[in-house]
């Protein structure tokens, strides 16, 4: 076997190794979500169950668009009175433990 046989090999072996890295860590980020991302979601399912968009819940509410989605993506980083005004809205209990 010729020696540019051998890289070529090893070269398709390397893309294939990477393909199966990144799809190894798409399936650990789909079931490994932190607490945000589940939290947001719950939020997402709530409103979606009671047919709102998040323009209206928004309206509701009284917090920004911009806040609602970034609630729902699980975004840490959102003014917990904001939070709690969405959680209202939509009479979904809190619990902290």
């Amino acid at each position: 076997m010729a020696s540019s046989d051998v890289k070529e090999q090893l070269t398709v072996l390397q893309m294939v190794f990477d393909e199966q890295e990144e799809t190894i860590a798409k399936l650990r980020k789909q079931q490994d979500l932190s607490e945000f991302e589940q939290f947001g979601e719950v939020i997402r399912a709530a409103r979606k169950a009671q047919g709102l968009s998040q323009t209206q819940l928004s309206e509701f509410s009284g917090v920004g668009f911009s806040t609602i989605n970034k609630i729902e993506q699980g975004n840490p980083n959102v003014n917990l009175g904001k939070l709690l005004d969405v959680i209202k809205v939509l009479g979904v209990k809190l619990w902290i433990g």
